[in-house]
């Protein structure tokens, strides 16, 4: 499974690791400039697959997403086998910025629940909703919400 390639400040973030994983598959210092500068598909590749480990391992760890736009909040817990989805939709009420609600505003809030089975790979499926918006987030507000509904 491919997923995307590291950015380069992702990588430069990742230098250290980077540079065992290449010393790991047999490439020093040297022969990466080579690959670099003569054969840059080879190095690419390099890339391509380092990118996919990283994300992968990253992938495993998520365990909340979340999804905002000021008419729509859709949090999602990631578990194992399947997906949980709280999402909650407004044309009056601006679901970006939730410290301000009042107990008033839920009234104009609907509420909806719903679960289903991954459909493909586990960290394929949470990469394609992180390509659409949504971001990691820890488990209070999706733990709040489980509470109401």
């Amino acid at each position: 499974m491919s997923f995307r390639n590291l950015t380069d400040d992702e990588l430069e973030e990742l230098k250290d690791e980077f540079v065992q994983y290449l010393v790991a598959n047999g490439v020093d210092a040297d022969l990466w400039e080579q690959y670099k500068k003569d054969e840059t598909e080879k190095a690419e590749l390099f890339v391509q697959q380092f990118s996919n480990v990283v994300l992968q391992k990253s992938l495993e760890k998520v365990e909340y997403l979340e999804h905002r736009t000021p008419s729509d909040l859709k949090l999602f817990y990631c578990g194992k086998e399947g997906i949980d989805l709280i999402a909650l939709k407004s044309s009056v009420v601006d679901l970006t910025n939730m410290a301000e609600f009042n107990p008033e505003d839920f009234k104009n809030i609907e509420i909806f629940k719903a679960s289903k089975p991954y459909t493909k790979n586990r960290e394929v499926e949470l990469f394609e909703l992180t390509e659409k918006g949504c971001q990691i987030t820890s488990h209070m507000l999706y733990d709040l919400l489980k509470q109401m509904v």
